[in-house]
């Protein structure tokens, strides 16, 4: 039924829907925790209509898989089930402890999966990039074989000509730009 608080001077809220005023007896701090009697109590009391001895059992056994079958993630945390528990069990103390490492467990796991997605997509890129730069160097390979296989069937004449031409096609390109300088 909520959190206890060890003054008054604690301000009120409108997030508050009650306070509740109670004496040294009802407190649970000076009694001991005992084991669980399987009384059902905390059972019949539950506004979520949860089975806290179940969800309890689970939770000391740290088997978060069977506390999220048993809906651990229902609980509301009022607190009626400790107010009723004649074991002295601090049952929402237990249940926030378990969903906080539920939410830890899957913050873990998202994380896991992410990295493993990010790995996934790197080995994907380098395989691609792998294969182009191979592809490219099989390109060159294949150019650089047609350039000797035509340089050994070049005539001297020939091989002249295309110098000639290429000295041509140097001479009228800075002729151009002569031209459009001034």
């Amino acid at each position: 039924m909520g959190l206890g608080i060890h003054s008054d001077e604690v301000p009120v809220t409108k997030a508050m829907n009650c306070i509740l005023v109670t004496t040294s007896e009802m407190t649970r701090d000076e009694q001991g925790e005992m084991p669980c009697i399987r009384c059902g109590e905390c059972t019949k009391v539950c506004p979520a209509h949860l089975m806290p001895q179940q969800l309890l059992s689970h939770t000391k056994a740290n088997d978060l898989e069977q506390a999220q079958r048993w809906h651990l993630e229902s609980c509301i945390e009022c607190g009626c089930c400790n107010a009723v528990c004649p074991s002295h069990i601090p049952l929402v103390s237990y249940f926030r402890h378990t969903k906080s490492e539920i939410r830890a467990q899957g913050r873990a796991r998202n994380k896991a999966q992410l990295a493993k997605q990010r790995h996934e997509a790197r080995e994907v890129r380098l395989e691609k990039a792998k294969k182009e730069r191979e592809e490219r160097l099989k390109k060159k390979k294949e150019l650089l074989k047609k350039s000797q296989s035509l340089n050994k069937k070049q005539t001297p004449e020939k091989a002249d000509a295309s110098v000639k031409n290429v000295e041509d096609n140097l001479s009228a390109k800075e002729q151009k730009i002569k031209e459009n300088e001034s």
